[in-house]
């Protein structure tokens, strides 16, 4: 079977063993050590396709970086059986579900595709450090490729990913290095909090002119994610610990106490920002319609923002064939598009 079919290498003696009884016959261990280019010999006899099914954890996949790399020197053709989730190895899957398990080996991606899934699974790629720490991963690795096809694929894939230039990719990877890249700050940058630009602030400062009941209603219906300012989430987690007291009547001071330390005078300046000639906040009607715009305003972006991330694990999903999780993750943003978008 191996040598019609190539090996499939697994980290344990029990994933063979369970493999092996449901019909998986080309499949051999590294018996919890280390793969070695001793042992790879032996299997370059009878084939040069190897699929590597190592544990999901952070180990198995440091595992499979370490085994490729001495794979691809000897010159084999290579591919990564993705593990599906929940599941921590090939043991796992085909007591469960032995078809799903024979699935993951058929699907197999190519290394590099792995390289890539695994890497934004482990970063967040919405901040310029998560960008940079994706590079510094990926670069080296890419920079051993001599192939020009390879190369011109991947560093497409990789800027569109980044949301950088194909030319500054490819620069990397044929230098090896990040050079003086730093990551965009732009993403970091954050409007003043006592501006009308920023819904955020000016949500929270319009929430506090607000009669109570009012205050309780908005506060209640906005959750932690739907913020980005890390001063805006600290201040409504004192607003809403506030209101929670079942208060009749509105006291800053004790929603000052409620709050770090370290926000009080956020919170002062919200509550004194004077609005006039913005908006009048003495009417309640309007006011309120003001409240319900802005807070539409702030869901809407929200939205759109589990919208880009949902879509980017959809990506990975793609990338790993888990065409359940894919499933899963299109129709959660099919609903948030139908709530908010």
């Amino acid at each position: 079977d191996i040598k019609k079919h190539g090996a499939v290498i697994v980290e344990g003696q029990m994933d063979v063993i369970s493999a092996y009884q449901e019909g998986i016959k080309n499949i051999v261990a590294s018996s919890g050590t280390a793969l070695a280019e001793a042992q790879l010999k032996i299997l370059q006899r009878y084939t040069n396709d190897l699929t590597f099914c190592f544990d999901a954890d952070s180990a198995g996949v440091h595992a499979v970086y370490r085994a490729v790399e001495i794979a691809e020197r000897m010159g084999f053709n290579i591919k990564v059986a993705i593990i599906p989730s929940p599941h921590k190895d090939l043991d796992e899957v085909l007591k469960a579900d032995p078809e799903k398990a024979k699935i993951a080996i058929r699907d197999a991606v190519d290394v590099y595709d792995f390289y890539i899934s695994s890497t934004l699974k482990a970063n967040s790629k919405e901040s310029a450090l998560g960008k940079k720490l994706i590079l510094e991963a990926l670069v080296p690795v890419f920079s051993k490729i001599n192939n020009p096809v390879i190369v011109d694929h991947y560093s497409k894939m990789l800027a569109t990913e980044l949301g950088l230039s194909e030319d500054t990719v490819v620069t990397m990877f044929k230098g090896g290095s990040l050079g003086d890249y730093s990551g965009s700050a732009e993403d970091e940058q954050k409007l003043p909090l006592l501006s009308r630009d920023n819904p955020e602030g000016y949500f929270l400062a319009l929430l506090l002119k607000a009669d109570i009941d009012i205050m309780r209603e908005y506060a209640y219906k906005m959750d932690v994610e739907d913020f980005i300012n890390p001063i805006v989430v600290n201040i409504h987690k004192a607003l809403v610990a506030y209101l929670k007291e079942d208060r009749k009547s509105f006291n800053i001071k004790q929603v000052i106490k409620k709050a770090e330390e370290g926000y009080h005078d956020n919170i002062s300046e919200l509550y004194l920002w004077d609005f006039d000639g913005i908006i009048e906040v003495e009417s309640p009607q309007i006011l309120e319609r003001e409240i319900e715009s802005v807070f539409k305003r702030i869901k809407k972006d929200s939205a759109k923002r589990a919208v880009k991330a949902l879509t980017e694990k959809i990506k990975v999903a793609e990338l790993e064939k888990d065409w359940d999780l894919v499933l899963k993750l299109t129709k959660k943003v099919e609903k948030l598009k139908k709530s908010f978008l």
